[in-house]
């Protein structure tokens, strides 16, 4: 017999020798791990998820750690101060003319935006990946 291939996502995929006894966990729908929305900026990142309880407040902003994924129900001005140390953002209701967007595009950040229903699927600390070309936020790994 030969070895299978067991592929949990696209980035996790390894070979299990064909004596190891494998258990298959309950199946996960794709529907549940993707969250569609608009193509603000291309490029693709993937991190942990940090969301923003209010955006219009600066303080809220200051403990962001680099690299990560930055969730945010609303497209405020104030996200533009730490959009350069970002992997990614993703915006629930916001649309690709805003500031958010024009400044995701500037610094080369991918970005997603009306990325509705994505707080329900999605938790602070979760592994993320954003495609920015094609408006997609797919769930890596929950915490």
């Amino acid at each position: 017999m030969r070895d299978v291939l067991v592929c949990r996502d696209v980035d996790d995929e390894e070979l299990i020798p064909n004596k190891t006894e494998t258990r298959r966990s309950s199946p996960v729908r794709l529907a549940e791990m993707v969250i569609g929305g608009f193509a603000a900026s291309f490029g693709t990142a993937q991190g942990p998820a940090v969301f923003v309880a209010d955006p219009e407040d600066p303080l809220s902003l200051g403990g962001i750690p680099e690299g990560s994924v930055l969730v945010s129900q609303k497209a405020h001005p104030n996200l533009t101060m730490v959009i350069p140390r970002l992997g990614a953002l993703v915006v629930e209701n916001g649309g690709m003319l805003s500031t958010v967007a024009e400044a995701a595009r500037v610094h080369a950040i991918p970005a997603v935006m009306g990325a509705t229903g994505l707080s329900e699927k999605i938790h602070e600390g979760d592994i993320v990946r954003v495609e920015g070309r094609n408006g997609v936020v797919k769930l890596i790994r929950k915490r």
